[in-house]
């Protein structure tokens, strides 16, 4: 441009200062008709006389924007209209639509300055939007705006949202099958009945099983979203110095500037491009309909009035091939992937669920025969189950239950719900058959089909309490049934709680203390082995035969020292509250200090070896048991021993850290 006006100044032959004379009264008159012509923008038609922008004119008529004039939320200011007069004059316009949203116009009074503190939207109806997770934050290296996903320019719509621009952000560079920010991060657990390859199955029963959502869907994107150096060209003719680097790119075009991704990047398309087979070994091919209940009792699918429960080895993708070995079950097969004990399961499966299918027929066959002929609509609900009933036995008949024992146990209780749900409908003398072992029993079937063979894992901690916990005693000698602590839809998964064992263990029954709280114990009675002490003495309230219940209230659920110290005066004067008080806070202050020392022991010991390493560790492990003797037994139940105990540590960690300094002094001369 300049280049244009010098040339233009060097042609002309008028008097120079006529020329400037004339150019001077001009400007009044050109910024007068600029300002006129400003006015006249608040008109939307007459940003089209100048501006190529037909197609987004029209966009914007029929958008929900159409209420408020271009330079509501376009930044146009009198400067840039007498600058943008100047270059169309001198040929030096850029007609290309280059416009720009800041975030101020769109969340400015009156428009969407509550759309922050609302957050959650819906979007393309199953998705939740948090406005919240991304406006203004740094994701990806790039700071989002509104126009970040708002595009300026879509066609069709004025300042919509693009599905793609999601795309891009959630799945340039994520792993095979799956997106940057994870699956649930947008479509949380799908909750809707899916048909694939003819089976109808649902999603909260295979996240509940931990199964990852790219073991199903494959490829769940398209493309890779680069950005071709061609497509800088088409605005900078030169200026590829920063190509690679990403952040300041991004910083200069998104965060700065605003501009529309896809002016850059190519696209990314999102959606099941590639699933799983529902099994890998095709066996219709060559039988059709064959082993189609066994397939669908080995997704867990098909039952009526069941949940889905896929087979814990279809969820981890093993084929059929995997267990049936040259068109044969072998036990061996088992054994590749796990203990000995877990080939003897298999014919437990099949002896028990056998068992099972043998009680059950006869309850069904008499459920039919109850109804056979009758009419009415009670009969009519009432077959509706024994239907299902029906379905249920002769799914499981057909399928196997060997292939999913779990689903197995389930249509076969509820085939037996269903019966009696008809009978008792019909008949309201109706007494229910008794069960056998495996579908009569609380137990959750755990110990029958699995756990009989396997046993139960005995080294077990309950953190909560932080107490070692009896498994056998309290499933072998006290009866207490797998299903009153553990999920019986989640393997292995706990929902006992504190309380839940509280419940039990506080009713006054003839369970001692000492079976949980055997470290509380030993040290009130000063039972307990202390590394660097000689003397051990029981508390002196256990000198004095107090028991337990003498200071905790067993009906209570909170055991605190807050609760527990109004306890002392009952015996005490009234000051003896806030001794225990204080008790707490002196034990709590040096086992704090002792458990850093520890730490940085620790990190001294990393540089030593030889003999002086094995006589700090014997250092190390024998304060470390004297803390955590404080830490588990709760000091206030001893806390003239406890405090002897933490001093004996205390002497251990310092003769031990002296150790690692004079290490460090010889090797640094």
């Amino acid at each position: 441009m300049k280049e244009k006006i010098k040339l233009w100044w060097k042609r002309q032959t008028l008097s120079k200062r006529v020329l400037i004379v004339s150019i001077i009264s001009l400007i009044p008159l050109f910024y007068l008709a600029n300002l006129v012509f400003y006015a006249a923008s608040y008109y939307p038609r007459t940003c089209t006389i100048c501006h190529y922008m037909k197609p987004y004119y029209e966009q914007w008529k029929t958008s929900t924007h159409k209420d408020f004039i271009c330079i509501k939320c376009h930044p146009y200011r009198l400067i840039n209209n007498t600058v943008s007069t100047i270059k169309y004059l001198t040929d030096t316009y850029n007609p290309r639509p280059i416009v720009e949203v800041n975030d101020a116009s769109c969340l400015q009074e009156g428009c969407h300055s509550e759309r922050l503190l609302k957050g959650r939207v819906a979007f393309q109806e199953s998705i939740i939007f948090d406005h919240t997770d991304h406006y203004g934050k740094i994701r990806r290296g790039e700071k989002l705006r509104c126009s970040s996903c708002h595009s300026q320019i879509v066609q069709g719509e004025h300042i919509a949202v693009e599905e793609r621009v999601c795309f891009l952000c959630h799945f340039k560079g994520a792993a095979r099958g799956s997106s940057v920010t994870g699956c649930p991060s947008c479509h949380g657990t799908p909750t809707k009945i899916v048909e694939h390859e003819g089976f109808s199955f649902s999603h909260e029963s295979y996240l509940r099983l931990g199964v990852q959502c790219n073991q199903c869907h494959l490829d769940v994107a398209k493309g890779e979203g680069d950005v071709p150096e061609q497509k800088c060209h088409s605005c900078h003719a030169e200026r590829l110095e920063n190509y690679k680097d990403k952040l300041f790119i991004h910083r200069v075009h998104v965060t700065d500037k605003g501009i529309y991704c896809f002016r850059c990047h190519e696209e990314i398309w999102h959606g099941d491009i590639s699933m799983i087979q529902p099994l890998e070994v095709k066996c219709d091919a060559c039988h059709p309909k064959l082993h189609s209940p066994q397939k669908a009792l080995y997704m867990g699918v098909g039952g009526k009035g069941v949940k889905d429960t896929p087979s814990r080895m279809f969820s981890a993708q093993v084929s059929c091939d995997g267990c049936h070995i040259g068109g044969r079950t072998e036990k061996k097969a088992c054994l590749s992937c796990h203990e000995k004990n877990y080939a003897d399961m298999l014919d437990d499966w099949k002896k028990e669920v056998g068992r099972a299918l043998s009680e059950i027929s006869p309850v069904i066959k008499r459920g039919e025969s109850a109804f056979k002929g009758m009419k009415g609509k009670l009969v009519q609900e009432a077959s509706m189950f024994i239907e299902d009933a029906r379905h249920n036995y002769e799914l499981l008949e057909n399928g196997h239950g060997a292939h999913n024992p779990e689903y197995a146990v389930r249509l076969l209780q509820s085939a037996w719900d269903q019966v009696d749900i008809a009978m008792k409908a019909a008949y309201p003398s109706y007494q229910p058959s008794k069960r056998g072992r495996l579908l009569g029993t609380g137990d959750g079937y755990c110990t029958i089909l699995c756990h009989s063979r396997l046993g139960l894992k005995q080294e077990l901690v309950f953190e909560e309490m932080n107490i070692e916990f009896p498994h056998s005693f309290h499933h072998d000698d006290l009866g207490v049934r797998c299903t009153d602590c553990h999920s019986p839809e989640k393997h292995k998964m706990r929902i006992i709680t504190k309380d839940g064992c509280m419940a039990c263990h506080h009713k006054g029954d003839e369970l001692k203390c000492d079976k949980c709280h055997w470290a509380q114990q030993g040290l009130y009675l000063g039972k307990v082995k202390v590394y660097g002490l000689k003397e051990i003495q029981p508390d002196i309230m256990a000198r004095a035969d107090i028991e337990c219940e003498g200071c905790h209230d067993l009906k209570e659920k909170d055991q605190s020292v807050e609760v527990l110290k109004d306890k002392c005066i009952d015996c005490h004067e009234e000051d003896y509250d806030e001794i225990l008080i204080q008790w707490e806070q002196d034990l709590l202050k040096i086992s704090s200090e002792l458990f850093l020392k520890l730490s940085h022991l620790e990190e001294g010991m990393k540089t030593m070896e030889g003999e002086k390493l094995l006589e700090t560790e014997r250092l190390y492990q024998e304060a470390k048991h004297n803390i955590e003797l404080i830490s588990r037994g709760k000091g206030v139940h001893n806390y003239e021993l406890s405090m002897k105990i933490l001093a004996a540590a205390k002497e251990s960690l310092d003769k031990a850290l002296g150790k690692t300094e004079e290490e460090d002094g010889k090797k640094s001369e």
